[in-house]
């Protein structure tokens, strides 16, 4: 019986669809955030410097690692497809 080393593709799909979940959950808190502060009374220089950095490198670093959750997802897919083909022959 062969000995299987490493994670089988099935895994591997669900581990990628994983990450994929993961990365839109991502996004979409941000989004979230941003327009529940929308919805607040909240004013004056604290609010517009939080605002600021919500909206610039807050964002900017949750969709950094959004995407690069989505580029792991595709790799394990990859890697997935290749197990698939090698264990055909």
């Amino acid at each position: 019986m062969a000995r299987i080393i490493g994670m089988t593709p099935a895994q591997g799909r669900a581990m990628a669809s994983q990450l994929d979940r993961s990365s839109a959950n991502l996004q979409q808190t941000i989004d979230r955030l941003i327009a529940r502060l929308g919805e607040t009374a909240w004013e004056g220089q604290d609010r517009r410097r939080f605002e600021e950095q919500l909206r610039g490198a807050n964002r900017s670093a949750v969709g950094a690692a959004a995407d690069s959750m989505r580029r792991a997802a595709a790799d394990v897919r990859r890697a997935a497809a290749e197990q698939e083909r090698v264990s055909r022959g």
